[in-house]
């Protein structure tokens, strides 16, 4: 899954950020047909709502919006590994959308007023593709909920894996990436009991990059090392006491 998540980042050059992120997506195993053209025109896509200091800040840095597809529960079971049933939930479909930036780096707080800001247009999570002048890819997802008072969805905090190169793209990115797939997030599911509908799998996907999940998994990693180091490296010393020094120190 790496080599062809990192394969499918390599031959993004020359391309269009939407044709790559399709690629990309077939790759993890989201697949559809339901396409939406549209003009391009940030303004166009936002205009429905009245105007605010974060319409006018997306409108001034964004180049470009394009949907890339449509995901329904049709295409969730259709078959193929790790597949199951989907039932109804608050979500009754996911949205993939690209948008081209105008700079070459942005703060994480402004790529979470994009998301919100596109998110705000679409009935259902859209899950948002943004590449910098330098062709920089960031991947954003946003929790949603359902308001008690109205027809519309509370947007709450935004993920994000933000500005991968694609030429040499970081080993971590990778790897989130990969737990991304639609089979690992379907199995991540079943074994948290968690509802196979679109709520269940915007909760998948937002585990992925939890900070605190993160975490863990990194000194659960580290941990794991430094045992393995301490039984198999040589170093000059004799003691096991020693040795775990001198681990440390490496570290």
């Amino acid at each position: 899954m790496r080599a062809q998540i990192k394969r499918t980042l390599s031959e993004y050059a020359g391309r269009s950020l939407k044709e790559c992120a399709h690629e990309l997506l077939n790759v993890l195993g989201y697949q559809s047909d339901k396409r939406h053209e549209l003009s391009g025109s940030p303004s166009e896509f936002i205009a429905p709502n009245r105007d605010t200091n974060s319409k006018r800040e997306f409108i001034n840095n964004v180049e470009k919006v394009d949907i890339i597809f449509q995901v329904t529960r049709q295409e969730i079971t259709g078959g193929g590994p790790g597949r199951c049933s989907f039932d109804e939930s608050n979500s009754k479909s996911f949205l993939f959308i690209a948008a081209d930036l105008k700079r070459n780096t942005y703060p994480r707080g402004q790529y979470a007023r994009f998301m919100r800001e596109i998110n705000k247009r679409c009935p259902m999570p859209a899950a948002v593709f943004f590449k910098t002048s330098n062709d920089h890819i960031s991947l954003a997802f946003i929790n949603r909920r359902p308001a008690r008072t109205t027809d519309t969805d509370v947007l709450e905090k935004v993920s994000l894996i933000r500005e991968i190169n694609p030429e040499k793209p970081h080993a971590a990115h990778l790897s989130i990436l990969s737990e991304l797939s639609l089979e690992k997030r379907l199995a991540w599911m079943t074994q948290n009991n968690e509802q196979h509908n679109f709520d269940g799998l915007l909760k998948a996907w937002l585990n992925t990059l939890d900070t605190e999940v993160l975490n863990r998994r990194f000194y659960r990693d580290l941990f794991m090392w430094f045992d393995r180091v301490i039984r198999v490296a040589s170093f000059p010393c004799a003691d096991m006491q020693k040795k775990q020094e001198q681990t440390i120190r490496l570290i």
